[in-house]
């Protein structure tokens, strides 16, 4: 097989290989590569036509989130945002096809999530976390989602020692006065029901026969309405659901063809005398006909029924409503998954404070007191959340995409170094100097007590590996931290043929087995006068 002749340098806690080149005439600029953690600083070296080694310090970004083995990139796809968004809560939703659970803590405390950077933490809520049945939901707080590019964040796990981190009230912005993920058993116990924000506007069932079932829902688990229970939801009143000159409130919803559900709050606020509400006046051939109602000191405003799109029995929907009293016209307006679909231009006064609360399922001027079936909520409701701003409509499109699961994409899963080498005792090279390497394993995987040895090879198109260098056994502990001193001469002058290569870095034990490898693969091309071989992790 064909040996090469490679340039191995220790710099600022990477390795870094440089195959050394003939300079025949040509300036040949020969690029370098890294195993180790993203984040370090390194220099990459360079050999020019006098046979003079030269170096620049470059950062190689983003960093690695430090005690955390794995990550995954997610990317928020900004076709799906209209305008930029500050503060945006997105749904990351887990599963078998895009997460390995068994490499996390089995309760999700050692998920963390960062911005693009790698290492600024982000605030996040974890709504479910079940990993023998491979399914999570976390909202994960945005400080920024952008319009014209794609935003990126990660999301780290593989740390068993990891305490909590959720945040919960954290994710959602001072403008959040109430948001219920409707997860949990109920029976009508003073609140039972939670709210995630700061402002614990928490409420119940109303009565253990009127309690609705928890079934799996649109994002997690959700409430079941049956109409022939009367199941209804009461969150007790605040201050915080009077809204003054403008709010928003959304729902996910979806209704079964069982029930007629003429006059159903998904929620009214106050039942008496609604001061707003999101229900259905009637069901126009079998669909449900929902409206979005405010009441001002000039009266009743509320929008068409009939313009938006039919909803269809057994689908989910996203369900919102938005008054602004500060716009000239189309105050009142009524979203159907993401779209504007009827709005009302209303008066330019402030919405009615109330003083009975929310109600969720029951006829929407009867609440717990609903007195007919054909008036009760027959379905299931999911997500709802009461901001007081009128959210605009980027973002109302956006978090729909993002309940709906069609907002992010996952990369692919990246490993932490698991090998740290250290630099060398020279800064300055010439051609066929000896170098000392210092070479310094830092291994974090807890496996019983075992000699080790470490080798790296290089693995060339055909042929078997090279192997570069291989230490002597020595003892492998949990978190050991060995050093070891070895020589290396630079090599004389070489050609690199075009191909793939890759370096592989491996642990064995005493017997030849292996305990763990790390891969990082480039590619030359022959063809170009200067090669810049290009670092790839895989």
């Amino acid at each position: 097989m064909r040996r090469f002749a490679l340039t191995v340098l220790f710099v600022l806690g990477i390795l870094v290989f440089m195959p050394s080149v003939v300079c025949a005439g040509y300036p040949y600029r020969v690029g370098t590569f890294a195993i180790g953690a993203e984040g370090s600083e390194f220099q990459r070296a360079f050999i020019n036509c006098t046979d003079a080694i030269t170096t620049e310090t470059l950062n190689y970004a983003p960093a690695w989130l430090s005690g955390w083995k794995y990550r995954k990139k997610i990317t928020i796809d900004h076709t799906k945002i209209d305008s930029d968004l500050k503060n945006f809560p997105v749904l990351v939703k887990l599963t078998s096809s895009n997460f390995d659970f068994s490499k996390a803590r089995s309760d999700g405390y050692d998920i963390r999530f960062t911005a693009s950077d790698g290492t600024t933490l982000l605030k996040y809520e974890r709504e479910r976390h079940d990993s023998a049945n491979q399914v999570a939901e976390y909202w994960v707080k945005i400080p920024s989602v952008s319009s014209s590019a794609n935003t990126e964040f990660y999301i780290y796990y593989g740390n068993s020692s990891a305490l909590d981190g959720a945040d919960p009230t954290n994710v959602w912005d001072a403008n959040f006065k109430a948001v219920y993920h409707f997860n949990g058993n109920y029976n009508g116990t003073t609140g039972e029901i939670k709210d995630s924000t700061a402002n614990g506007n928490d409420g119940q069932a109303c009565s253990s026969t009127q309690a609705p079932t928890e079934v799996d829902g649109k994002i997690g688990k959700g409430q079941e309405f049956n109409y022939l229970d009367k199941d209804t939801i009461h969150i007790p009143d605040s201050s915080d659901f009077d809204p003054g000159g403008a709010f928003t409130v959304e729902i996910w919803a979806k209704h079964f063809d069982s029930g007629e559900a003429n006059c159903v709050a998904i929620p009214v606020h106050d039942t008496s005398d609604y001061k707003w509400a999101i229900y259905s006046n009637a069901v126009i051939a079998n669909n449900w006909a929902p409206q979005f109602v405010v009441k001002t000191a000039s009266g009743v405003t509320q929008t068409d029924r009939s313009a938006p799109p039919p909803i269809v029995a057994g689908k989910w929907y996203y369900i919102v409503g938005v008054y602004d009293r500060t716009l000239p016209s189309s105050r009142v307006k009524y979203y159907q998954n993401g779209v504007l679909e009827a709005s009302a231009d209303g008066y330019d006064e402030d919405v009615l404070a109330g003083d009975e609360g929310l109600h969720f399922g029951g006829r929407y001027n009867q609440g717990c007191n609903t007195t007919y079936t054909w008036d009760a909520f027959d379905g299931q409701l999911d997500e709802f959340r009461y901001s007081n701003v009128a959210r605009s409509a980027a973002w109302i499109k956006a978090s729909y995409h993002s309940g709906n699961d069609t907002l992010l994409t996952y990369g692919s899963e990246e490993k932490s170094t698991k090998v740290l080498l250290l630099k060398t005792d020279k800064t300055n090279y010439s051609l066929g100097d000896v170098v000392r390497l210092g070479i310094k394993l830092n291994y974090t995987k807890e496996y019983l007590p075992v000699y080790a040895r470490f080798k790296l090879e290089l693995e060339e198109p055909v042929g078997e590996p090279d192997v570069l260098f291989q230490t002597n056994l020595f003892p492998l502990l949990p978190g050991f931290n060995v050093t070891k001193i070895l020589k290396f001469p630079i090599p004389q002058t070489f050609w690199i043929p075009e191909g793939e290569y890759a370096f592989k870095a491996t642990l064995t034990d005493s017997l030849g087995r292996e305990i763990d490898s790390d891969v990082a693969r480039f590619y030359v091309n022959d063809t170009l006068k200067v090669h810049y071989l290009e670092f790839d992790a895989v």
